[in-house]
């Protein structure tokens, strides 16, 4: 049973990943090299690094296509993600002290990049990340494009790293206002959250429309979902000799804390469920015929992770797995003194989750022995079920 659950769980995860590798494309549009505005769905790839291709689809019924950067001058995915191409000037120097090398010089070469639209407005904010460096660019109106001087350099004579901060005098010189001061210049720091509260203050003060493009965190990283669950549990015991007891339904009863880890969309959520079991059954001695009775009920408390793929906007697969510590309360075996031990196990479900409000999952609780304190005893307790969830906060 075990082993064709795990290789069960394994073919829908295969089948989750492919599928929501074939999903994840928004509504979007791209500008061709005719000035045309083409509208469709782009995949979001949440890019890390300035990407140099799309792939792009007419509906989302079409099959996708990529379209390479030197067959479009802008795209936009969603309200995140814009790109703009343009011929600029960079230094393409390491940013990492490791890398540094003694000049402080920039080395400027021209290149035609795909650059990432931070900030629009009167000033607008560009930026371009690589695997080695990251570098913004700033225009005033529809002037060019001009890099943010800076570089990370090793200073012989003072011997230490240093670091190239041109970038502050070209902003001074260029992005005037009366709330724009000196020291707020001599603060800025080269990233992009600096640079961007940075150009929608001067955007703001200029008198300009201000427009920051950014990445909207998902505001659901909370949920609770009350769960209930029924299972087929089976229970062996080993003593004198190997009591099998009947299969067994069993139910329980839980609350699920589903705390979302993605910024966006989920993806990966941490779990906490504490839980409520009860279970009864009657079994009896091979040989002798003597029956037995279990009489188990427990509070458990799981941690775990859940991993979801999406197939629709709407619905999504997921896989979790918890570890699981059980706490007896008021259990006991007949005709016995031994007391029923506090457990550790892990489980692993499955399932399907409609409009983040609800799921159903089928769910593997691997083996708990109940009496593992005891070195002359031993015990199998496991359980596959279904459980449901109903978000309520």
């Amino acid at each position: 049973m075990k082993t064709k659950l795990i290789l069960i769980a394994l073919t829908i995860l295969c089948f989750a990943n492919l599928h929501s590798q074939r999903n994840g494309f928004e509504k979007g549009y791209f500008i061709d090299n005719n000035n045309s505005k083409i509208e469709g769905f782009i995949k979001n790839e949440e890019w890390s690094y300035n990407p140099t291709e799309i792939l792009f689809k007419a509906d989302e019924n079409s099959k996708s296509q990529l379209i390479s950067i030197t067959d479009f001058k802008e795209f936009v995915v969603g309200e995140e993600y814009k790109f703009k191409k343009a011929s600029v000037k960079i230094d393409k120097s390491h940013d990492s002290f490791e890398q540094a090398t003694g000049v402080k010089a920039l080395s400027f070469v021209d290149d035609y990049l795909l650059l990432r639209i931070r900030v629009e407005g009167k000033a607008t904010l560009y930026s371009y990340r690589s695997e080695t460096y990251t570098r913004f660019f700033f225009s005033i109106d529809p002037s060019e494009i001009t890099p943010l001087s800076y570089k990370v350099y090793y200073d012989d004579q003072e011997k230490g790293y240093r670091k190239n901060e041109t970038y502050k005098q070209e902003l001074l010189n260029n992005l005037k206002c009366d709330n724009i001061t000196q020291n707020d210049v001599d603060r800025l720091e080269y990233n992009i959250s600096k640079l961007s509260d940075f150009f929608s203050k001067y955007n703001l003060c200029s008198g300009s429309t201000n427009n920051e493009i950014k990445i909207k965190k998902n505001v659901n990283t909370f949920e609770i979902y009350v769960k209930a669950g029924v299972g087929i549990t089976s229970f062996t015991y080993d003593d004198r000799g190997d009591i099998e007891f009947d299969d067994k339904t069993k139910f329980k009863f839980a609350v699920e804390a589903e705390i979302n880890l993605s910024n966006k969309a989920k993806n990966w959520s941490f779990l906490i469920e504490p839980a409520y079991q009860s279970y009864s059954n009657t079994g009896q001695y091979p040989t002798s015929g003597t029956k037995i009775a279990v009489d188990y009920k427990s509070i458990d408390l799981s941690l775990g992770l859940r991993k979801y793929f999406s197939l629709t906007t709407k619905s999504s697969l997921f896989l979790n797995g918890y570890m699981t510590y059980g706490i007896t309360t008021k259990s006991k075996i007949s005709s016995s003194f031994l007391e029923i031990s506090k457990t550790l196990n892990p489980s692993l479900g499955f399932g399907y989750s409609y409009n983040q409000k609800y799921n159903i999952e089928l769910r593997y609780e691997f083996s708990r022995n109940l009496f593992r304190r005891y070195a002359t005893i031993d015990s199998s307790f496991s359980t596959v079920g279904v459980v449901v969830g109903y978000k309520f906060l």
